[in-house]
């Protein structure tokens, strides 16, 4: 009989567990890691409402693009609607309105998003003055730096790593975006990390505009979509929507890390499948041409996810109600469901600083304000 000393047993488990977290490969889709929680009785995150900005009509926002935290506490909102941001107390007081619509000097013409360097300042990118606009904790502008790029998304998911580096959008392949570009803090580029190529299912419609043939493209319902997160670690979480299979991807674009899960698949009903079949046959009315067998019968499974600051895995799934998560540690370990009181909005994604979250909701009144959150972590 093979006798297996205490220490050689301890490094198989930690081996089998890694491989269990992170798969076999980042080609394979065999046996799913970690369908169950890792979290036991007692271990469970929750989180307790923590305040709103935005109650009763006090504040009136038009397109919320961003939500920032400093580390006084403070609540950032960037709205593309006025092209301002306003700084909140937790409890919803306003403390100061920074910039204003126009291409000035501390104005925004397309105010996209915001993230803080390690310097504690809010970088801003504003996509029509192409520029970032640096500003501090007490609302006074500091710096402003053109944009490298001449693509641009809103909202604007991207920022600082732990390295200080700052991440952007990039189109290298042509006019879509499918890369991100790492800069230093004189905005040299660094590094490009490639996209994996993805093509979403579309209906096209082919049109004359004088001499020139242009084709339109309509993305089909319920298809599936390539959604990305940065990590503070300087990864890029990368994933297909149609699988529970989210890639951790290094600078060099490689895969270092998978996570997945099997999740049950959620039918498009009949009132979703018979609102999108009038809206392709529209399109074919209009002279598209479309496939109404290639309608996908099932949601796609992965709704969205995001990266906190410590570097944990929110995942949202079309299996639910909207009001949960899937939370990984860093490592790729699955921990367990947290659900939140109402239902966060995917973009801008929720942010996560300390024991505070917040997140775009929606009211009664289809109104936009700001849910404030308290992560619950039991022993800590």
């Amino acid at each position: 009989m093979t006798r297996v000393s205490r220490r050689n047993l301890r490094q198989a488990c930690v081996a089998l567990l890694l491989l269990l977290t992170w798969g076999c490969g980042p080609g394979e889709d065999d046996a799913p890691a970690n369908q169950n929680p890792s979290w036991t009785a007692g271990q469970a995150w929750s989180v307790m409402p923590a305040g709103r900005i935005g109650k009763s009509g006090e504040v009136d926002f038009g397109m919320i693009v961003d939500v920032a935290m400093d580390a006084e506490g403070r609540v950032w909102v960037a709205d593309a609607s006025s092209n301002d941001i306003r700084v909140f107390t937790r409890d919803g007081e306003l403390v100061r309105t920074v910039g204003r619509r126009g291409g000035g000097p501390a104005e925004f013409t397309s105010l996209g998003g915001m993230d803080w360097d390690l310097a504690g300042r809010l970088w801003v990118m504003d996509g029509g003055n192409a520029r970032f606009s640096v500003w501090d904790t007490a609302g006074n502008l500091v710096a402003t730096h053109p944009r490298t790029v001449d693509v641009s998304t809103t909202p604007w998911p991207l920022g600082f790593d732990r390295s200080g580096r700052l991440f952007d959008v990039a189109s290298v392949g042509g006019a879509e975006i499918d890369a991100l570009v790492a800069y230093d803090s004189l905005l040299k580029p660094l590094d490009t990390l490639r996209l994996p190529p993805f093509q979403e299912p579309a209906a096209e419609r082919v049109s004359m505009n004088g001499s020139s043939r242009v084709v339109s493209r309509t993305v089909l319902p319920f298809s599936p979509s390539q959604k990305w997160a940065l990590d503070r670690r300087g990864y890029v979480w990368v994933a297909v929507t149609d699988k529970y299979r989210i890639e951790r991807r290094g600078p060099d674009g490689r895969v270092d890390g998978v996570v997945r899960r099997t999740v049950p698949p959620v039918p498009v009903n009949r009132v979703q499948r018979n609102a999108a079949l009038e809206q392709l046959r529209t399109l074919k009315r209009q002279g598209a041409q479309v496939d109404e067998s290639a309608l996908p019968t099932t949601l796609p499974v992965l709704y969205y996810f995001f990266a906190s600051e410590d570097g944990h895995l929110w995942v949202s799934t079309a299996k639910g109600d909207g009001f949960g998560y899937d939370v990984f540690t860093p490592a790729g370990l699955y921990l367990g469901e947290v659900r939140t009181p109402e239902r966060l909005r995917p973009s801008p994604a929720p942010v996560i600083r300390g024991d505070y979250m917040a997140g775009v909701a929606t009211n009664e009144d289809g109104e936009e304000t700001i849910l404030m959150l308290r992560i619950v972590r039991p022993g800590r």
